[in-house]
């Protein structure tokens, strides 16, 4: 008779955009009631800030405001029983490290799906479309190169139009066809300079849902990728 699997860490969301955040949710629980076999079984906790207070630390540069925000929500998420954190935004986890410092709990890592995900497709040179603050962090660039996969960020203008993109239309819930074209626009840029795959280093870039054969190149998805690693740490035996 099989051992049943049993879930043994509980995910603390730590969330951001609300439409992003249930992406994250809805793929996380079905991840994880497919890995424990039973449906609306896995656990959960999530603890949101207020998004616009952090839409305003963004727009202002405000990397303590921003630290504020996150780590008040991620120590309520410890206090409720979490196990580990999951930051719902590539944005936020480039203070991944002080969160975890400071609430004595591991903060899931969200650049190594991707580059997991790159390995298993055989991507070597990959675009990245991501907020600036997230591209001038380095943590694709640096995480890749000990896989020896290059992380190529967009020239400084196509990164500013991408940043207000996400700012101002698609992490508010807005994801307009404009802005599927342009992000389209984009990954074709990618292409044309070499890159093999494109990582949707924004987690709310996966509002635009977009599909296989849409776009120039393969996309990796962070945010799904995230969320069922996610699921994945909270149940053992089965990464």
């Amino acid at each position: 008779m099989s051992t049943p699997v049993t879930q043994r860490l509980t995910p603390g969301l730590i969330g951001m955009s609300p439409r992003t955040n249930a992406v994250y949710y809805q793929v996380m629980h079905e991840e994880g009631d497919q890995l424990l076999g039973v449906p609306v079984s896995f656990r959960s906790i999530l603890v949101s800030p207020n998004f616009n207070a952090v839409i305003s630390a963004l727009n202002s540069s405000d990397t303590r405001a921003l630290e504020q925000l996150l780590l008040t929500s991620a120590r309520d998420a410890v206090a409720a029983g979490a196990g580990f954190l999951v930051v719902t935004s590539n944005t936020g986890s480039t203070l991944a490290d002080t969160l975890a410092q400071m609430c004595g709990v591991p903060v899931l890592n969200i650049v190594d799906p991707v580059i997991q995900a790159a390995k298993v497709g055989g991507y070597r040179k990959v675009g990245l479309l991501s907020t600036m603050h997230t591209t001038r962090s380095g943590m694709y660039s640096t995480g890749g190169r000990a896989s020896g996969i290059e992380f190529i960020d967009p020239p400084e203008e196509l990164g500013k139009l991408l940043n207000q993109l996400i700012v101002t239309d698609i992490a508010l819930g807005r994801p307009t066809a404009a802005a599927r074209k342009q992000i389209c626009s984009l990954i074709e840029h990618f292409r044309d300079v070499g890159a093999d795959a494109v990582a949707l280093a924004c987690t709310d870039l996966t509002l635009l849902e977009l599909q296989p054969g849409e776009t120039a190149l393969p996309v990796l998805d962070s945010t799904l990728l995230h969320a069922k690693a996610a699921a994945t740490n909270a149940v053992p035996g089965r990464q």
